[in-house]
């Protein structure tokens, strides 16, 4: 199981466009028969940046949601409905877990809290820094009490990991970001990954599920 991840910066009414995302989120949930989440990004991205996400098999099965959405009328109309909201063209990713697996967990509520941090692997060290990024992930997770899942992208920038936390709302996100910035181990494990990363790549981003 696979985190497919269509990433748009939304322009005009933030109120409206908004609205429109989650109503499209909701015909695009019920037209494919499964979970289909909107997240609003908080911090770490550009005002009006929207995230949708959804659990897929792999690319066979995207390029079956994909072939069922771009057939259907009604989408094609919605699409067009939001030309007024778009802003810079969207991102699709598609992320492997390492330590989890998607298939087994439950969906996250409206509200709920998804942390990422990226960092893109150097040259010459991506068994290293997948085998750090499993051990500081197991380590944060933890101290924080919170699960942290590593995920691999399959696309775009190579190399590139992903560590990512959903809590069921701000203030358990808090606790959990709190005791782990405390931590002395997590601390050290941080400075010991040493040049096992691209310097400048790393990114953190937290979005709230809002539909």
């Amino acid at each position: 199981m696979h985190l497919f991840t269509r990433t748009v910066t939304m322009t005009g009414s933030l109120p409206k466009a908004m609205a429109y995302c989650a109503d499209i989120r909701g015909y695009v949930s019920e037209k494919l028969g499964q979970d289909i989440g909107l997240w609003s990004a908080n911090f770490g991205a550009p005002h009006g940046t929207m995230v949708f996400s959804a659990r897929v098999e792999g690319l066979a099965h995207l390029a079956e949601m994909n072939t069922t959405l771009m057939s259907d009328e009604t989408y094609l109309d919605k699409l067009e409905a939001g030309a007024e909201f778009r802003g810079i063209p969207g991102t699709d990713a598609l992320a492997r877990p390492l330590n989890a697996d998607l298939a087994a967990g439950t969906t996250p509520p409206v509200g709920a809290v998804a942390i990422v941090t990226m960092a893109t692997a150097a040259n010459g060290h991506m068994t290293d820094a997948v085998e750090w990024g499993l051990e500081i992930a197991a380590h944060a997770g933890n101290v924080g009490g919170v699960p942290i899942m590593v995920l691999a992208s399959a696309f775009g920038e190579f190399g590139q990991l992903g560590w990512l936390s959903v809590t069921p709302d701000a203030a358990t996100a808090q606790a959990a970001t709190d005791a782990v910035n405390a931590d002395e181990g997590y601390l050290k494990m941080i400075n010991d990954a040493g040049d096992l990363f691209v310097p400048g790549t790393a990114h953190r981003r937290m979005t709230t599920r809002i539909a």
